[in-house]
């Protein structure tokens, strides 16, 4: 199955992709949109965290299920398997874009959350991709991001229910991550990686 996956005319772009992402938050990732409607508890979303989401989007683009229908594997057990490995590729990946700003930060800086963020958009961008195809997951992800941090600013009494965190609490919501995470993974497997009327709107712009 990985051998499917890396075989395919997409796995290269994808990696460019990651690493092009990447590069940028190695250049700007320690810059941050401040959001302080409220002054007591101004937040901060890391540039980081928006190569990350920009990533995912890309990802999911690259990675539709034309991928495993290119390899001759729809209507198979294989494409539930590929659609599965695909999704976790697809939400692992982005992770990298967290990774180049690590040795740049001060000892002592708390860096993991950043990275549960990470987690947790590329994980949600994942749940929406089936039910309205990719581009409208990645908004989804981007509007997502920065509900959530402007929620931290302007309704810190909410920010315990959220799944992100925020610069100033600065702890990973890794339960969350991972549960959204296996969720968006089942429900890969599920539909294949799209549902049907998803398929049919994508093969209408094509027609």
């Amino acid at each position: 199955m990985t051998r499917i996956i890396l075989a395919s005319r997409a796995a290269p772009w994808a990696l460019l992709a990651v690493v092009v992402a990447a590069g940028v938050s190695a250049v700007y990732g320690l810059a941050a949109i401040v959001i302080d409607v409220s002054p007591v508890r101004p937040n901060k979303l890391p540039i980081t965290e928006l190569c990350a989401v920009a990533s995912a989007t890309v990802l999911t683009l690259l990675t539709r299920p034309r991928l495993w229908e290119w390899e001759r594997v729809a209507r198979t057990h294989r494409a539930r398997v590929v659609a599965a490995l695909v999704c976790v590729a697809n939400i692992a990946l982005p992770v990298a874009c967290a990774l180049p700003v690590v040795p740049r930060l001060p000892d002592g800086t708390a860096w993991a959350w950043v990275c549960a963020n990470v987690v947790v958009i590329a994980a949600i961008v994942q749940l929406v991709a089936p039910l309205t195809g990719p581009l409208w997951a990645g908004l989804t992800g981007l509007v997502l991001w920065f509900v959530f941090g402007a929620l931290h600013n302007i309704a810190p009494a909410v920010g315990p229910y959220l799944p992100t965190s925020s610069s100033i609490d600065a702890d990973g919501r890794w339960t969350v991550a991972l549960l959204l995470g296996f969720a968006a993974v089942l429900l890969h497997a599920k539909t294949h990686g799209a549902l049907a009327w998803t398929r049919a709107r994508e093969d209408s712009f094509r027609a």
